[in-house]
């Protein structure tokens, strides 16, 4: 206690006196200590501030002749392959091994179907496109979102399978949900969402002061972008979602991009592209509702023989009653994934969908889908297993 009172404090008095009169004869000395630091913490930060993740896969993956912007765009590919080879495998409905037959209907072309059970397929349709810009149009659910990610993966996969020097655009999928076209222009934002999602374009060092914007002006990326329908959802004082959209379809002419896809609501594209200052000029398809051929064999490859006997006279009622609320659900690409998630596999028994007294329209039995997928995503844990707020029941009240 006495050392702690009184002799350090003395100690501590004298020490800095002898210093006060030290460093007024030797102010040089400290500038100098003081600029060495500076440097020194520099040269730390640039070498190793950077995201470790980023650093890492920037150390990685071998960097092409060529400009910063080549090497931006090589290294941008690389990501956007390794984040689609994970992505799909957690959504049955974009899986190439779980994906789900769909039906085209091209709009150039009226009374014309294209069936697409495979990646390639997806892709050609895309690569027939003159202008190389495609918009697919659909009714909620019936797979439009599905469809942009398996294009995306697929046009990844050729861009590295490539034969020459010369690249394609780096395809890239954005949702395009928060996007205010009336604050910022079309590139501004995808800018910010490919400095976001791909950090290591930030390292100004090696991509230059704005890899993301001289990537999307000089073409190298397309853009896949998704759900112009949901763009400008009304608040109180926000104009009506129309005329917003319409606003996105102006920017995205604006852009003058070589190369795009763009996914929307059919009613809602079409209200948008009449309001539309400049409407776009691309390849429209549509897709059509999911035939019951295709979702019966697509619940019967996924199911076990036990869960298979369950559906079986399930989707034989549906055949024989094609206007009843679960086939018109099951028209969905988005309901006959649900159903095959939310049921069979978790014991359950699918036979209860065909209760109209139970369930009197589609609404009902998309609901019941719905809040059977967030049950079993987020199911009540026992008190000691849970975790702060994330615990099943708080999880299901939020989210149905």
């Amino acid at each position: 206690a006495v050392l702690n009172a009184i002799v350090l404090p003395v100690l501590l008095s004298l020490v800095a006196k002898r210093f006060e009169q030290w460093s007024q004869d030797h102010w040089w000395l400290i500038l100098l200590a003081t600029m060495a630091t500076a440097a020194i913490f520099l040269i730390f930060v640039g070498r190793f501030g950077r995201n470790p993740e980023a650093a890492a896969h920037d150390e990685a993956i071998p960097r092409p002749s060529g400009s910063r912007l080549d090497q931006a765009a090589y290294r941008l590919a690389g990501a956007v392959r390794e984040q689609w080879q994970e992505e799909p495998g957690k959504r049955t409905i974009v899986s190439e091994h779980h994906l789900l037959t769909v039906w085209l209907a091209l709009t150039e072309r009226p009374g014309t179907s294209r069936r697409l059970d495979a990646t390639r397929q997806v892709v050609d349709t895309y690569l027939d496109s003159p202008s190389r810009k495609l918009v697919i149009l659909g009714a909620p659910g019936s797979g439009k979102t599905a469809m942009a990610v398996l294009l995306t993966r697929g046009l990844i996969d050729r861009w590295h399978e490539r034969d020459g020097d010369s690249a394609p655009p780096v395809p890239v999928f954005m949702s395009v949900a928060d996007w205010n076209p009336r604050e910022m222009g079309l590139i501004p934002w995808m800018a910010a969402r490919l400095a976001e999602v791909y950090p290591f374009l930030r390292n100004r060092e090696r991509y230059g002061a704005d890899a993301p914007g001289e990537l999307l002006r000089a073409g190298r990326v397309l853009p896949v972008l998704d759900g112009l329908d949901e763009i400008g959802v009304p608040g109180a004082d926000e104009p009506a979602p129309a005329v917003v959209q319409a606003r996105a379809i102006d920017e995205i002419v604006r852009a003058e991009l070589p190369a795009l896809v763009l996914t929307s609501r059919g009613k809602e594209y079409e209200l948008a592209m009449a309001r539309a200052l400049h409407p776009i000029q691309a390849t429209e398809v549509k897709l059509e509702a999911i035939r019951i051929s295709d979702a019966e064999r697509y619940i019967e490859r996924e199911s076990t023989p036990a869960q298979w006997a369950k559906w079986a006279p399930v989707l034989a009622h549906v055949r024989q009653n094609p206007q009843s609320p679960l086939a018109q659900a099951l028209s969905k690409a988005l309901m006959v994934v649900l159903a095959r998630e939310v049921y069979a596999p978790h014991g359950m028994d699918p036979d209860k969908l065909t209760d109209q007294e139970l369930f009197r329209d589609v609404a009902a039995i998309e609901s019941r889908l719905l809040s059977g997928l967030v049950e079993h995503a987020f199911p009540t844990l026992p008190r000691r297993q849970q975790a702060g707020e994330w615990e099943g029941a708080k999880a299901r009240r939020w989210l149905t």
